[in-house]
């Protein structure tokens, strides 16, 4: 397939230069009227610690980065990952039936089980999470979120090849003040949050918080008498976090950390699509089953900080307990009682991890950090499908890692730096179990088959750069970087193995800030070399000829692409900001066996097929006014709109015969509004939202079998308020 991406770079530079024209020619006159009348409003700077150094202004960090705060957060409402994809460019996450999933620029995990391994970092206050299904109840009393675009092998290292979705949350203060919050909205919505802060003394400091969030179903389930049966879609999530900090001077801070998490509900467990049309089938004819997962997390961590003179040394450390449990009942067809349902399941997952890092203090013309970094997850997983007899028991399934690190910035002029950085890392995994016969008391009889593997791997990622300050508030940058997804194995013994994903990634950016702090505009152009795509899929044993899970490696994926964040602060009042993204990303040659929807083994050749979440366009449009009160209060409106051009669901993007119903999710909006009402002083506010404006319905992730394709659907539009005060 002959592409055409320059010519459609050269075709979105010059309407992003002739935006940047317009723009300037609007706001001469209304800079001038400003100056004019003794007021300048600017954006202030936003702070970030992606780098894992000192903190610094996010317009000073070469990274494709966005920030989302902790007003943002709350006022939009945005209380887990999958809300935050709205806000941010080049980013889906989406909650299936068993995990979260998170795509940054279209790269992305086909495997969610205990085997496979997300594409995309999950971290919280800087300790990384083997799975982001810890991303269910993390959003409360969050100071900000930081999404890194692009690979972050070398300060990050492993599964971060799309990116990292960083969260930090609030810290303890020498002062003493609390918050809460409470929510109520259509389909029984019920928020519930709040932190207290209090000084314990001049060195200890403790910060508590808590969050409840539970609604009922968006979908309804119907049986085939027509009785409504449990709804799809409702959850019920608990959680707490506790923080103690030592702080008895500049030098030296130690904060010891304590989680929980419950979570349970139904998630969007997959519902049918027309044969026809391709449209979900709504109300869910013929469904007579319980459909319910449940998650319950602990975490204990520890970060320890101390400045030796021009070095800062650091240490995290954390325990993180996982128990997750399922029941899944998988639509086979739209007639009654077409299930195979599979469960009770159950993982318990335990994780470890330790890094010691080292960097500099008062960094002139140096700055650089470097570090050692050990992880381990032991995971027991069970499957059990009682209507055929069978179980799949995995009581061992380790992933170990350990890696050495280093990054360093060097100013070679005042406005000139190259950076130049490596991590070097050494992964293992190993399991032992296999598949079962189900004996007639319901523990697990006669073993069928085995799944015996282990193996390591050496993985070496860098990161070489340039960076140019332009000016003051402008700023060039060029990267050359790579990154990694762990290798594994799939199911059976002997040659099971997979190798790691590997990308080797060209960037370039610019970071600008125009008309005295009032205008940001930043731009960034990737261009990726993709490999060992991990696919996990259904195929045809080569031996024996049953079907089994099998996980692939797919040839070379080139994936290019541009950003646009732009954010103009008009006046004091009102605040306008844009996003843009285009991407190409699509397999210039690969094929891969499969069952089509009639049962039948076939080779596919998928060259030119979409990566999976993988949109051509998106934009993202938000606008903010704020009205000044004569009592001093302030009613702010807030109106954010994103139109997505469509994606595949599955990288497989094309019909199955005979089913004509291929993985597409068509062109959609989705339009959020919030009106605030703050207080004069600043201690109370009211909140009214709608949220998907348009009520569409929304493919998030898809599936099929031999008898239909299914579809994941985002919430349908939903409304409400919210109110807090602070003390």
């Amino acid at each position: 397939m002959k592409r055409n991406y320059p010519n459609r770079i050269v075709a979105f530079g010059c309407s992003v230069a002739s935006l940047f024209a317009g723009i300037q020619l609007l706001n001469a006159q209304d800079f001038q009227e400003d100056e004019l009348e003794g007021e300048i409003f600017t954006l202030d700077a936003v702070m970030v610690s992606a780098e894992k150094t000192v903190e610094k202004p996010v317009q000073k960090t070469p990274i494709a980065i966005s920030v989302v705060g902790t007003k943002e957060l709350q006022v939009n409402g945005i209380t887990d990952a999958v809300s935050l994809g709205n806000y941010v460019p080049n980013i889906h996450i989406a909650r299936s039936t068993s995990a979260v999933e998170i795509a940054i620029r279209g790269i992305s995990s086909t495997n969610n089980s205990e085997v496979g391994d997300p594409a995309a970092g999950f971290t919280i206050d800087g300790i990384g999470y083997a799975r982001p299904e810890s991303a269910s109840a993390a959003f409360y009393d969050v100071q900000r979120v930081e999404v890194l675009r692009g690979p972050q092998g070398t300060l990050y290292g492993r599964n971060t090849i799309a990116g990292s979705l960083n969260v930090i949350t609030n810290k303890p203060k020498d002062i003493a003040e609390g918050a809460i919050n409470i929510g109520y909205g259509n389909y029984n919505s019920f928020s519930f949050d709040g932190m207290v802060n209090i000084p314990l003394n001049d060195a200890w400091a403790m910060r508590s918080a808590f969050f409840a969030q539970s609604n009922d179903g968006y979908y309804s389930g119907r049986n085939e008498a027509g009785g409504v049966l449990k709804d799809i879609g409702w959850s019920d999530k608990k959680a707490a976090r506790l923080h103690l900090q030592y702080e008895p001077n500049d030098d030296f801070s130690a904060l010891f950390t304590v989680h929980g998490a419950k979570v349970a509900g139904t998630w969007n467990p997959f519902v049918m699509r027309d044969v026809d049309t391709g449209e979900p089938v709504l109300p869910l004819e013929g469904v007579n089953y319980t459909n319910e997962q449940g998650e319950t997390h602990f975490t204990l961590s520890t970060e320890i900080s101390k400045r030796m003179g021009d070095v800062n040394m650091s240490y995290l450390g954390a325990y993180n307990k996982l128990a997750f449990d399922t029941i899944i009942a998988a639509p086979l067809s739209p007639l009654p009682n077409p299930f195979v349902v599979s469960g009770p399941n159950w993982n318990r997952q335990t994780l470890t991890s330790h890094e010691l890092r080292f960097s500099s203090a008062n960094p002139n013309r140096l700055e650089w950090v470097g570090g050692l970094y050990l992880f381990e997850e032991n995971n027991d997983v069970t499957l059990l499908l009682p209507s055929w007899g069978l179980a799949f028991a995995q009581p061992e399934m380790l992933s170990k890692s350990k890696a050495a690190f280093g990054q360093a910035t060097f100013e070679l002029s005042e406005q000139f730096r190259v950076v130049a950085g490596l991590r070097v890392t050494n992964d293992h995994k190993a399991r032992t179990g296999g598949q079962y016969l189900i004996a007639e008391d319901g523990s697990l009889g006669t073993q069928l088959s085995a799944n015996e593997a282990d193996r390591e791997w050496d993985s070496f990622d860098y990161k070489i750069g340039l960076e140019y300050d332009v000016s003051e508030d402008s700023m060039f940058y060029a990267t050359l970087s790579t990154g990694f997804k762990a290798g594994g194995f799939y199911d059976g013994t002997g040659d099971v193995y997979y190798e790691p994903e590997e990308i080797e990634a060209r960037e370039i950016g610019f970071k600008n800030r125009f008309f005295e702090n009032r205008f940001q505009c930043n731009v960034s152009i990737f261009d990726y070399d993709y490999t060992n795509f991990q696919v996990t899929n259904v195929e045809q044993n080569a031996v024996t000829g049953e079907l089994g899970t099998v996980t692939r490696n797919a040839e070379k994926i080139p994936v290019r692409g541009v950003e646009l964040e732009t954010t103009y602060q008009i006046n004091r009042n009102d605040r306008l900001t844009f996003n843009a993204t285009y991407l190409d990303a699509k397999f210039d040659v690969f094929s891969l066996g499969a069952t089509d929807l009639s049962g039948t083994y076939i080779e596919r050749d998928l060259a030119g097929n979409h990566l999976a979440k993988a949109s051509d366009w998106t934009f993202q449009a938000s606008y903010s006014k704020l009205f000044e009160l004569e009592n001093n209060g302030t009613i702010t409106l807030r109106l954010n709109s994103r139109y997505n051009s469509g994606y595949y669901l599955s990288y497989d993007n094309f019909p199955l015969a005979p089913n004509p119903v291929d993985t597409w999710q068509p062109a959609f909006t989705s339009t959020d509004i919030v009106a605030t009402y703050d207080s004069p002083d600043r201690r109370h506010y009211y909140s009214i939202y709608v949220k998907n404006l348009e009520d569409d319905i929304v493919m998030s992730s898809s599936g099929g079998n031999a008898n239909g394709i299914m579809a994941v659907l985002s919430p349908p539009l939903t409304y409400g308020f919210k109110v807090g005060a602070r003390f």
